[in-house]
């Protein structure tokens, strides 16, 4: 199932074989648009429709800011909405000074 589309170092903390892509999408494709290499995406790319990456893009919570600019603009969707997203994330007390 899972484990034979994407690859396994991307999901270390859990069963690939326990992940359905309905159920699981979200968390699927966090994992590839963060730490996933181009045959990850590709594969992301047969599996999810080009909304619902876009989707995980603008509204999630897990991609670093980089990550989240460079899909931004590969995805042509407005920066607005990722700075939005971005600006959103609050620092921890630890390094508040």
């Amino acid at each position: 199932m899972m484990e034979l589309l994407l690859n396994k170092t991307l999901f270390w903390d859990c069963d690939p074989s326990q992940l359905d892509p309905k159920k699981h999408a979200k968390f699927i494709l966090e994992r590839v648009l963060s730490r996933g290499d181009l045959d990850d995406f590709h594969r992301a790319r047969e599996l999810f429709d080009e909304e619902a990456i876009k989707d995980v893009v603008v509204n999630n919570r897990t991609l670093d800011n980089k990550s989240q600019n460079f899909w931004c603009s590969y995805f042509n969707i407005d920066p607005k909405l990722c700075i939005r997203n971005q600006l959103s994330k609050k620092q921890g007390l630890f390094w508040r000074r």
